[in-house]
């Protein structure tokens, strides 16, 4: 058995060096933690009565529903920038903390993309809002 202080060395090196998963968090590639940013933007410019907007997702660039960009990222672990905590915060009216990760930035805009995709669906493009 490793002691601890070398056991959380290994933890670190193995959170810097494997690649993010969803299901287990941690640090995101630069790409990805992009990817969430224009999510954001995108959630920002979502207009009334049209659908779900879909970003450039990971260094493949490939098209991903804003929501799954999110899922992706809900248990991401690096730091938020201060301008994007703002504009969630804006966004969804749910402040969040100073040191926030993009997981917890996720985390409070995934209902908001809900509830969003929900008045698409049911109402016309003239009354959703």
């Amino acid at each position: 058995m490793l002691p601890m202080f070398a056991w959380s060395l290994r933890v670190a090196e193995m959170s810097m060096s494997e690649p993010y998963r969803p299901d287990t968090g941690g640090h995101a590639h630069g790409a990805i933690r992009d990817s969430f940013l224009a999510a954001v933007d995108a959630f920002e410019a979502w207009k009334a009565g049209l659908a779900e907007p879909e970003v450039a997702f990971g260094t493949d660039r490939v098209p991903v529903r804003i929501s799954r960009v999110l899922e992706y990222m809900i248990l991401c672990t690096d730091p938020l920038p201060t301008g994007a905590a703002r504009q969630v915060a804006k966004v969804t009216g749910r402040r969040l903390r100073d040191d926030a990760t993009y997981g917890e930035a996720a985390g409070a805009l995934l209902p908001a993309v809900a509830i969003r995709a929900v008045r698409v669906r049911l109402l016309p493009a003239t009354v959703a809002a």
